[in-house]
């Protein structure tokens, strides 16, 4: 059987992951196995989250952002006089309750029945990165990146 795949110009290390995240995602998608379905959805939370973190260094000029992530883009934006974000509600809140779910698959000793999330988990995983990616380089008046609109993958095919 010949397959023939589209093939993407990836240029950015950004993008890079940005493109594993999404064959993870398609992975966990095609899987039949709960095992390695898990597998894949974690690896979609934890690459797209690599990739918002990475975004937010780069519309914001600052390379520290990261482990205390609210306050380091709190901080950011004070510096550079921009609008603050709403943490409270809407894409922002969407970003802290990720960052919940992939610090308990990177940082905490969760409970084994955590270790199979839905599919939903992966989906929303990217969906709240794109959102948060957009809206940030928005934020810092740049261009947004055309690799965040993205969201396919070959997967296995």
């Amino acid at each position: 059987m010949v397959s023939f795949f589209k093939l993407k110009l990836i240029t950015s290390e950004k993008y890079h992951l940005w493109n594993d995240a999404l064959h993870a995602r398609q992975i966990a998608r095609e899987t039949m196995d709960d095992w390695n379905k898990g597998t894949y959805v974690r690896w979609t939370v934890t690459t797209s989250w690599t990739v918002l973190e990475m975004c937010c260094r780069e519309a914001l000029d600052e390379p520290k952002i990261g482990y205390r992530f609210k306050e380091d883009m709190d901080g950011a934006i004070t510096k550079k006089g921009l609008n603050s974000i709403d943490w409270g509600s809407g894409k922002w809140q969407n970003v802290i309750d990720l960052r919940e779910v992939r610090k308990k698959y990177t940082h905490v000793n969760i409970p084994q029945k955590e270790l199979w999330p839905d599919l939903e988990i992966a989906d929303d995983a990217i969906k709240v990165v794109r959102e948060a990616v957009i809206d940030i380089f928005q934020i810092a008046n740049m261009p947004v990146p055309k690799w965040i609109y993205d969201d396919e993958s070959q997967g296995w095919k």
